[in-house]
């Protein structure tokens, strides 16, 4: 008896994460032990670097995944999923960005009534710039490089919150490959 469709797409899906995990867990292990080796310095918040980054890929192949199923088209997939990962960092330094600018009242005039409708944007998309500040602080890399003004007054004020913007990325990653997997069994091949 055939597999049904859901079943096909959830095999792929996750065996695609599970080869992007096999492979960042031994980039990830052996540079953490080759540093280690060289250096002496053996640390372990290094090592949450490795499910950041299969969460970061996670939400945009699901992405990759529903338009795929959508339009069967490789270049609409990549170049889609290239705009869309585009568009949230966009949104999700915007925010950053025009929640400093409100706090300071340099944005005052617009800044209020945006600044809802950014929020909604921010909380429902994916948040690729909140995960890269959440490696930044894994790999401890604060000493080494600055970032962006914007995200510095967010987590200094309070107005970053990371277990939410990993669990609202989460969320909408579990939402579009429910929406591919509902897409797939409809459509008629």
């Amino acid at each position: 008896k055939p597999a049904p469709r859901w079943a096909l797409l959830l095999g792929k899906y996750t065996g695609v994460l599970a080869f992007v995990l096999f492979q960042g867990a031994i980039f990830v292990g052996g540079t953490w032990l080759a540093l280690g080796a060289r250096t002496g310095i053996w640390d372990f918040a290094y090592l949450k670097s490795a499910p950041l980054l299969l969460l970061h890929f996670g939400i945009f192949f699901s992405v990759s995944l529903l338009l795929a199923v959508c339009t069967r088209s490789t270049v609409a997939s990549v170049f889609g999923s290239i705009a869309f990962w585009l568009m949230c960092w966009g949104m999700n330094f915007g925010r950053h960005a025009l929640v400093a600018d409100v706090a300071a009242g340099s944005g005052a005039e617009f800044g209020q009534p945006l600044l809802g409708i950014v929020e909604f944007g921010y909380w429902f998309l994916p948040k690729p710039a909140d995960l890269g500040i959440l490696v930044r602080d894994a790999l401890g890399a604060q000493d080494f490089y600055s970032q962006p003004a914007a995200f510095e007054f967010v987590q200094a004020h309070g107005q970053f919150h990371p277990v939410w913007s990993v669990a609202a990325s989460l969320a909408f990653m579990l939402l579009i490959f429910w929406a591919a997997v509902r897409q797939f069994v409809a459509t008629d091949y």
